[in-house]
């Protein structure tokens, strides 16, 4: 797929920015665009289809394992080869046993991991350590593991490993960064460029059957704004997809293809925070601190991801902290520090900084007075309900 189908595709799709009368995919193109053309830009996400959803009335069915379920069979349904990318996170872990509890499977599993680096660099693997710069561990402690499991009993699942530290050196082109939304730290890119060249690798098999690849973006984002409770939707993380050739990308939450899980997830919060109105602070925006965003998501996965909080609570699962920062991830930094001298590595800072000066500085975030990335974009926020008591907010 070249770049301008692509855009168009995303267009088309629902997902993309707007300057003006510009539309693109690009979060780096449309503040370049803002910043030459002094208009702030929009971010749709589904916009049309998302404005005529009934988000306010409660559904009548809050049973999410039976929702994901059902999700998990259209997808089967709907294409000759599904292909789940997984990280073992509770969003992916999720959406794999939403198939397999009810005996069907994605043909494919893909997980991206700096495998050989790993190999070859993590010195120590410190299972009580989980902190975001720690998150290579997750690899030996919780991702194969889980693989090896799963080969075991679910032969009939292709598992197959990008490693995208081999691929850095390879298949990988300086061109490569920077090309989406979302994050713009070395690793999230090396990760999804990586992916990408694994989704040519189908392109034969694109010929002939229809391909889809789906994503696990991601908890429900909700927030209170004037006693009100609301869904919402951010381009930092929906925006976080690779560019597939001949395959259709398919998010198993964030889609308007299973509004039934968006409202249900969204009520949950909802009647969850109608009860907890101390934990309102961690759905502010912005959040006072990082910290708040960590005890959100962990209300979240419990919530929305009960079979996966079930499951914890038995057998504890390895998982670290999200980064706090972008450009300059926890998660990147032993492995920039490693290889700072690389001609990719080089080249990726290089071009950050060329990004940088052509965006004005008001799209820019630093912290501790160091370029840290870009501004995020927001979606419509959609009404759920009334936050019962004004002293709540």
């Amino acid at each position: 797929m070249s770049n301008n189908d692509y855009l168009t595709s995303q267009r088309e799709n629902g997902v993309y920015y707007q300057v003006g009368e510009s539309f693109t995919s690009s979060k780096i193109h449309a503040l370049q665009l803002a910043t030459s053309q002094n208009i702030t830009p929009r971010w749709n996400f589904f916009n049309q289809e998302f404005d005529s959803v009934p988000w306010d009335i409660a559904p009548s069915d809050l049973n999410l394992t039976e929702l994901y379920r059902r999700r998990a069979r259209e997808l089967r349904d709907k294409y000759n080869y599904l292909i789940l990318w997984y990280s073992g996170g509770s969003d992916s872990w999720t959406a794999l046993r939403a198939f397999i509890d009810q005996g069907i499977y994605p043909d494919e599993i893909l997980v991206s991991i700096p495998k050989d680096f790993i190999d070859k660099d993590l010195s120590s693997i410190n299972s009580r350590d989980i902190s975001s710069e720690n998150s290579l561990a997750e690899w030996n402690l919780q991702i194969e593991p889980n693989l090896i499991w799963l080969g075991n009993h679910y032969p009939q699942i292709k598992i197959t490993i990008s490693d995208w530290s081999t691929r850095l050196t390879s298949d990988m082109s300086v061109d490569a960064w920077h090309g989406g939304a979302g994050m713009y730290n070395f690793q999230t890119m090396a990760k999804f460029n990586s992916i990408s060249s694994i989704s040519a690798d189908h392109s034969k098999l694109s010929e002939n059957h229809s391909v889809g690849i789906i994503t696990g973006q991601d908890k429900p984002q909700v927030t209170v704004r004037d006693n009100k409770f609301y869904l919402y939707f951010i381009d930092v993380l929906a925006g976080i997809t690779p560019q597939t050739a001949g395959q259709t990308l398919e998010r198993f939450y964030w889609s308007p293809d299973c509004i039934d899980i968006l409202r249900a997830q969204a009520w949950l919060m909802y009647e969850y925070f109608l009860t907890h109105p101390k934990m309102l602070g961690t759905i502010e925006i912005p959040r006072k601190h990082f910290e708040r965003k960590i005890e959100y998501d962990d209300i979240a996965r419990h919530i929305v991801y009960s079979q996966w909080s079930d499951t914890n609570s038995k057998s504890p699962f390895f998982y670290v902290r999200k980064n706090a920062y972008s450009l300059n991830s926890e998660t990147s930094y032993v492995y920039l520090e490693k290889y700072k001298s690389d001609r990719l590595i080089t080249s990726w800072k290089s071009q950050t900084i060329d990004y940088a000066s052509s965006i004005d500085k008001k799209y820019h975030t630093y912290v501790n007075g160091k370029l840290d990335g870009f501004t995020g974009f927001i979606s419509k926020f959609y009404l759920i309900g009334n936050m019962k008591n004004e002293n709540n907010v």
